[in-house]
């Protein structure tokens, strides 16, 4: 059993919602950094191998 893992900017919530039906779901979050002047969130996805 392996997993994959996908790293997105909560800023990017068409991005999320696919990952989420293709199944991955989300495993934690790295708060606040900085970009173009406003402060975001790092949401970690997961996807075990065994899921697809």
């Amino acid at each position: 059993m392996g997993w994959n893992l996908k790293r997105d900017c909560s800023f990017n919530e068409r991005a999320i919602k696919l990952y989420q039906k293709l199944g991955f779901y989300e495993e934690g979050e790295q708060k606040e950094f900085y970009r173009d002047g406003a402060w975001y969130n790092v949401i970690f996805m997961g996807l075990l191998n065994r899921s697809y």
